[in-house]
């Protein structure tokens, strides 16, 4: 998710825990977490101690919704699958699925979600990836063509 104090934005991700305290469109007031960095873009860490309170409409400009926009879908290019350890940032590759696991029910901060383990290839090289949640139950079969999206460091 991305907030606003209606100046500036910052990327925040919200674990299980949070998912539920906060809506889409709202506007609140947070205590208890840090900001990391001293210009933008800040990182702001929320933690056990954060709590949300509703609090009354904010108009935020068009500009920082762009902005935030921009910090929610960054660019990405299309990567080889070759290639993605020596890419940085947000990588996307196609790829085929070659093997699917069963779909595995795992405790994550103490709920459960599915994981499913698949294996994608391009050319020679294979890569092994966990799905989570609504994707791990999304009916993935051996054959598909898969494009993926994420951030490699």
């Amino acid at each position: 998710m991305v907030v606003s104090d209606s100046q500036s934005c910052a990327k925040v991700t919200l674990y299980e825990e949070f998912s539920t305290k906060v809506k889409e469109g709202g506007s609140y007031v947070m205590r208890g977490y840090n900001v990391r960095a001293q210009s933008p873009p800040y990182f702001l860490n929320i933690t056990r101690d954060t709590v949300f309170f509703r609090s009354s409409a904010l108009s935020v400009p068009d500009e920082l919704v762009k902005q935030a926009e921009a910090l929610l879908y960054p660019p990405s290019t299309l990567t080889p699958l070759s290639a993605c350890r020596e890419s940085l940032g947000l990588v996307t590759v196609e790829a085929k699925v070659v093997e699917v696991s069963a779909v595995k029910e795992v405790v994550v901060a103490r709920d459960t979600a599915p994981l499913l383990t698949i294996t994608i290839k391009q050319e020679e090289t294979k890569v092994p990836v966990c799905l989570w949640r609504e994707v791990a139950v999304s009916g993935i079969a051996i054959g598909t063509k898969v494009p993926m999206d994420w951030p490699y460091r």
